[in-house]
């Protein structure tokens, strides 16, 4: 499976309808609720609680892009201690691309948008 965002430009960006894997890296921090909010060309948006997809460890979830801008609502159930928050774009077979990272401290959650077409 190669890597579905493109982190070249200054925004990420995905072919719409791509399958987006993203993994949170961070000993005691786990996935709670995941939604994706996207705003077609018209100014519609859409969103969708992916939540379902969050896999049994609660490190995972995968989500399809639409058209548009989708702003992706990430939900923890933050550690009891600060510690150091990645999320990344899990590409298969070990390799990842990161998509935010936060210093050590305590986050309830986070927020980023792929630009899809």
């Amino acid at each position: 499976m190669a890597c579905a965002l493109d982190l070249t430009g200054p925004n990420l960006r995905a072919k719409k309808d791509s399958r987006i894997n993203v993994l949170v890296i961070g000993n005691n921090y786990f996935l709670e609720h995941a939604t994706v909010s996207t705003t077609d060309a018209a100014g519609n948006t859409v969103d969708t609680d992916v939540s379902g997809n969050i896999d049994p460890t609660k490190k995972t979830v995968f989500f399809n892009v639409l058209e548009g801008t989708n702003t992706v609502v990430l939900t923890f159930l933050p550690p009891p201690a600060p510690e150091t928050l990645d999320i990344v774009e899990d590409c298969g077979s070990g390799v990842t691309q990161p998509i935010l990272s936060f210093g050590a401290r305590i986050r309830a959650g986070a927020n980023f948008k792929i630009i899809a077409s």
